[in-house]
């Protein structure tokens, strides 16, 4: 090879360098950084791989600091991803489910702490199974109820299923890219993978199995390797778009609501947050009962260092979510119902 070959390829690679890193610094400027992990260094691992939901809550019980360091978070989860409502399970009664994503679970804080505990002392004539499972949306919600109205034969009775909604449940339906990335972002919590539908020309909803995001080598490293990767994500996942994720979410609340009086159980939504989609309205026109558990603001509410809803919140939720139900008792339907279950169980 000759010597001004040689000199030839050694300018092709300077300025191919030279134009990667012009590039790089050009991205940087934008305000972009390189792809960036999330470690959550106190916590254990709660949650397990499922191929269908993508991931659910792991058995056992869970003893970790909490995240301003003044004391301890216990947390206990029963087989089938189960958060504990009691000291123990309750057999033989009828049963309200409860669904939905870390607000329902009670992230980070004690079981006893969390809304639906509090409400199992309070109905001891009745067994709450709380499913919530953190970064679930409407449609692993749905998937879970399905999964337990297949599994179980009717006895005990299902007699409401409780749905817990916040406004960011929506975009988990659709599994838009950016989400993706954001579950990736924080891969050491075991929730990657992500179940989602879409909505086809047709108008109907179209289901798909758990889909991560794929990330390109190094990219933690770059910021135009990242730029490139976003953009790669965005051309292969067209059809997983913002816009098209709460009427996903519409339908996927209408099948919700079908499935229950399929199995005779009666659906409730509760809000807990100020929705600006309409779902209040929605909810009305399709004569679906919610409950309104607002997020209230300052930190007396929230976990320290952390920012999900705390004991105080919890009990708040359990207090109006209490009243619904009272109101159901009132009408004679949940004091009814449980009065013929437990009948037909002894």
């Amino acid at each position: 090879m000759s010597t001004k070959l040689h000199i030839k390829i050694i300018i092709v690679i300077f300025i191919s360098l030279l134009t990667l890193i012009l590039c790089e610094i050009m991205v940087r400027l934008t305000g972009r950084h390189p792809f960036k992990w999330y470690y959550y260094s106190n916590e254990p691992t709660l949650l397990e791989l499922d191929r269908v939901l993508g991931w659910k809550n792991k058995a056992g019980t869970y003893c970790y600091p909490n995240y301003d360091n003044t004391g301890s978070i216990k947390i206990t989860f029963w087989p089938g991803g189960l958060r504990a409502t009691g000291p123990q399970r309750i057999y033989g009664k009828p049963r309200i489910l409860v669904l939905g994503g870390s607000f329902t679970q009670g992230m980070a804080i004690c079981d006893e702490e969390t809304f639906a505990w509090k409400l199992q002392k309070k109905f001891p004539s009745m067994e709450f199974l709380n499913f919530g499972t953190g970064g679930y949306g409407t449609y692993q919600s749905l998937l879970v109820l399905e999964k337990y109205f297949k599994q179980n034969d009717g006895s005990p009775r299902v007699l409401l299923v409780l749905y817990g909604f916040h406004d960011l449940h929506i975009i988990r339906n659709a599994a838009p890219w950016s989400w993706l990335k954001y579950l990736y972002m924080h891969k050491n919590r075991q929730h990657v993978a992500l179940p989602y539908c879409h909505i086809d020309s047709d108008n109907s909803l179209l289901r798909y199995p758990p889909k991560s995001y794929i990330r390109f080598p190094f990219s933690d490293y770059s910021a135009l390797l990242d730029f490139l990767n976003d953009l790669f994500m965005q051309i292969i996942s067209k059809k997983q778009s913002n816009h098209q994720a709460l009427n996903v979410t519409f339908k996927l609340l209408i099948e919700m609501n079908t499935l229950c009086q399929k199995n005779k159980a009666k659906f409730v939504v509760i809000l807990f947050n100020d929705s600006k989609n309409n779902i209040k309205s929605f909810l009305q026109e399709n004569k679906i009962d919610y409950i309104e558990c607002p997020v209230l603001s300052g930190s007396v509410f929230k976990v320290p260092g952390e920012g999900h809803p705390n004991g105080i919140m919890n009990s708040i939720y359990a207090k109006n979510i209490e009243m619904k139900l009272k109101e159901y008792e009132g009408l004679g339907y949940l004091s009814h119902q449980s009065k013929r279950i437990s009948q037909q169980t002894q």
